[in-house]
């Protein structure tokens, strides 16, 4: 037998704090079956002894031959401090990305707002709308646009990452439908990932219920609702707050809202037993509030 290909594979992994780095870890180990995998991140040192093993190379500090590699594989999200470096090189060297979400505006923004780029690819990259609303918006609200978040629904700013070369890999069939809709990328580039289960229920990757709803003062007869990840306008988390609010008016069973996952949007909308955030959750967390919530909102 010949050797296995080789694979560049980019992503945030632990400690950064994000769904993505624990996501990759479990990728990483699955295909390294089939693939000899060198790790590509930035600057930083990886806590998860499991993959102590893999190579590694890191942006600005490493040569990096990405012509070397028979494949290579961009985790993209919507942070620009943990996929910045990594949305760069995508473009410069298209691959495969797996797109984790659909609008890329913190992304987009902040990468070329730290490269002084900004205006410069707004109206290189989007239509003459879309560059007008930037302008009125940093008319009346001032120039940081990472802190504008009523932009956030009106420009997905995805369509240079769609347009680069880059074959897409999403998690639904609606962010497909979207990614085509686009207009920017060919539908033989665009793949669906078959979610599977990954946990084992006879694990013990879980904590016990009661351990879990007493550290967030989560009421065990509540109906539990859910959403993971970053807390941000892009995933509709004070819509969700207002909802279950008003639901909770008139219905008899109790509805608690639980964030898991940092950022502090809608840190104004906590409520003691009812709207909870949790911050980054382990992965124990994270999978015990998949068992047992009674609502998933991904």
């Amino acid at each position: 037998m010949g050797s296995k290909p080789k694979l560049l594979y980019a992503s945030p992994f632990p400690p950064k704090k994000s769904g993505i780095s624990d996501y990759s870890v479990a990728l990483v180990k699955a295909l390294s079956k089939e693939y000899d995998i060198t790790l590509f991140t930035d600057n930083y040192d990886i806590t998860d002894e499991s993959l102590s093993a893999f190579p590694r190379v890191r942006y600005w500090v490493d040569d990096i031959d990405f012509d070397s590699f028979d494949f290579r594989i961009y985790n993209i999200g919507n942070h620009p401090g943990f996929h910045g470096y990594i949305y760069e090189t995508a473009i410069k060297h298209p691959g495969m990305v797996i797109l984790h979400d659909f609008m890329l505006y913190y992304l987009f923004t902040g990468y070329y707002q730290k490269q002084n780029e900004l205006y410069s690819k707004l109206y290189s990259e989007n239509d003459l709308e879309s560059f007008l609303e930037v302008k009125r918006a940093v008319k009346k609200n001032g120039p940081d646009l990472l802190n504008q978040s009523e932009l956030t629904f009106k420009l997905s700013l995805n369509k240079e990452l769609l347009s680069s070369g880059n074959k897409i890999m999403v998690h639904s069939e609606f962010a497909r439908d979207r990614v085509l809709s686009t207009g920017c990328i060919s539908e033989e580039k665009v793949r669906k990932i078959n979610l599977l289960a990954h946990v084992d229920e006879s694990s013990d990757c879980f904590i016990s219920k009661e351990e879990l709803y007493s550290k967030y003062n989560i009421p065990t007869d509540a109906f539990v609702l859910s959403s993971f990840g970053y807390i941000a306008p892009t995933k509709l988390n004070r819509e969700i707050c207002e909802a279950v609010k008003s639901i909770s008016k008139y219905s008899a069973k109790k509805l608690c809202y639980v964030m898991v996952g940092d950022g502090d949007y809608v840190d104004d909308e906590l409520e003691f037993g009812r709207i909870i955030k949790t911050g980054y959750a382990d992965e124990k967390e994270f999978n015990s509030f998949i068992k047992y919530s009674d609502l998933l909102s991904i």
